[in-house]
């Protein structure tokens, strides 16, 4: 028991690097994939997977993506207790687990001192093709402020392929090190960051990320809001009273959050787009964005493990609130 006298679980996480890597000038495999932005695409592939990666005796919680259907919701269930017969499920959002996963870890950075982390928050889950923007205020999602947009890691690392080959830079221009470069050396350019000066390459690590704040910059001349643009959308969207918390706690999660920057250069353009919004007399509304590193990439697993510890009959009479009943922490090394 805590000192608020709520039952405790410490979840001890390691993260390591990946078993499996790939071979030397490995390209990106073209076999199928059964999940394309969110969405199962092929049912078949899904279920020979899931029953090469999964005991059909144990229970599972299953995440499911913000922008999935009812149908498609019900054939996952289909496939759990039919495909892998499972004795339990529990379908779960994924931005909900990223949450629970930062709460989690708040906790355990807390330890000794007044408890951190929220079950209010905007999650911005970042990964290869999709960016998800959900916004959760006491551990429910506000649907009407859920936001999908393709400027993910992907949308960057064709970029930077882009602008090399323009460049004529050395070296092979592969999809699988131009991905290496990104993750290595690509970051986000300061809000009113100048010219750096430097060579064409660095220029284009700049530029590369700059896709992700105005699309229009890009090779491809997109159209639409860049993230801090959708950000600022999805939260207008939500009751007016629960904005301010929001703004207060984005918390980024998946691959492509770890971009260098990113966190600072969001809070710069969020502040001045509500800085814009409110008007010059209005008292500022604080923006934090956060990005834990060691959890980002596995955020989502890490918070399936925080809801797997909550205490099952607790959850099943008070739902998501369990979460924060119980005195969950998460200790990273």
């Amino acid at each position: 028991m805590d000192v608020q006298g709520r039952s405790s679980v410490v979840i001890d996480c390691e993260v390591r690097p990946q078993v499996f890597r790939p071979t030397a000038g490995a390209e990106r495999s073209e076999t199928g994939a059964p999940v394309r932005h969110g969405i199962v695409q092929d049912w078949d592939a899904l279920e020979r997977l899931d029953l090469h990666a999964f005991p059909g005796d144990q229970p599972l919680i299953l995440v499911e993506p913000a922008q999935i259907g009812q149908e498609d919701a019900e054939q996952l269930a289909e496939l759990a207790f039919e495909g892998l017969d499972v004795p339990r499920l529990c379908l779960a959002n994924a931005a909900q687990l990223a949450l629970y996963a930062d709460y989690a870890a708040r906790q355990g950075a807390a330890e000794g001192h007044a408890p951190g982390g929220s079950l209010t928050g905007l999650v911005v889950e970042s990964g290869d093709s999709l960016t998800t923007v959900t916004p959760i205020v006491d551990g429910f999602i506000i649907s009407s402020g859920v936001r999908c947009s393709p400027l993910a890691g992907a949308r960057v690392t064709c970029e930077l392929q882009s602008l090399l080959r323009r460049h004529r830079a050395a070296g092979p221009l592969t999809w699988a090190r131009c991905k290496q470069l990104k993750e290595e050396q690509v970051c986000a350019r300061p809000m009113h960051g100048g010219d750096e000066g430097g060579s064409s390459t660095l220029e284009d690590a700049w530029q590369a990320a700059e896709v992700l704040f105005r699309p229009s910059s890009g090779t491809r001349k997109d159209s639409g809001h860049g993230l801090a643009g959708i950000i600022e959308d999805a939260v207008q969207a939500c009751p007016i009273d629960a904005r301010k918390a929001l703004f207060g706690n984005i918390v980024l999660g998946g691959g492509n959050a770890l971009l260098k920057g990113l966190p600072a250069r969001l809070e710069a353009e969020l502040s001045a787009l509500l800085s814009q919004r409110l008007g010059p007399k209005a008292r500022p509304v604080p923006v934090r964005v956060s990005v834990h590193p060691r959890l980002a990439r596995h955020a989502v697993w890490l918070g399936g493990s925080v809801l797997g510890a909550s205490d099952g009959e607790a959850y099943q009479e008070s739902g998501r609130a369990a979460v924060e009943q119980a005195s969950l922490t998460l200790r990273i090394s």
